[in-house]
């Protein structure tokens, strides 16, 4: 892995952990070993490296995505790879991007916001792949959305809270599913 991809990787983590605003250079410089002209190097500006991680998420998704679609696998296999992405203790790098968005500049929001759309839009075609004749996909996106705030509800309420939460998302997502395609 190359010291940029590196440094991406680490600032993913950084920001699942700890928010985006709330590393530095030097926390990655310090943890990979680098100077902070290293970091600086690759990523003149923080605005730079939040741009470099959202093409990173967005690659991702778009990898991610693909894989199922080319498999005609169900559209819940993206929700929980993505999911099983963030440890417990841990936030989503996206809602995490999301949280602090009005601290960012229009070029950072830009492309948190097309990171975001980009999410949400694969999970609408994996379920139109899928489902098709669906006369509406919010359930579906509803179904998404609950498991992003079930993240974030685990690291308040524990694993027990997140499983049986995720169980239940999961059920009503398949019944919506199943109902469908029996009409």
């Amino acid at each position: 892995m190359s010291t940029k991809d590196k440094i991406i990787d680490y600032s993913i983590k950084l920001i699942k952990t700890k928010g985006y605003s709330s590393f530095s250079y030097d926390d990655i410089a310090k943890k990979l070993k680098i100077s902070k002209t290293a970091v600086h190097h690759y990523f003149e500006k923080k605005e730079d490296l939040g741009i470099a991680v959202c093409k990173y998420l967005q690659s991702k998704i778009e990898e991610g995505s693909g894989k199922i679609l080319k498999q005609g696998l169900h559209p819940w296999i993206f929700a929980e790879t993505r999911i099983n992405t963030i440890k417990s203790g841990e936030i989503c790098p996206i809602s995490s991007l999301q949280s602090d968005f009005d601290q960012f500049s229009a070029k950072l929001k830009k492309e948190i916001k097309k990171t975001t759309d980009m999410e949400i839009e694969h999970f609408q075609k994996l379920v139109a792949e899928y489902a098709p004749g669906l006369p509406d996909y919010s359930q579906a996106v509803n179904s998404y959305l609950a498991l992003k705030g079930a993240l974030q509800y685990r690291r308040i309420l524990g694993e027990d809270f997140y499983k049986k939460t995720v169980m239940s998302i999961k059920k009503e997502f398949y019944d919506f599913l199943d109902e469908k395609e029996s009409n």
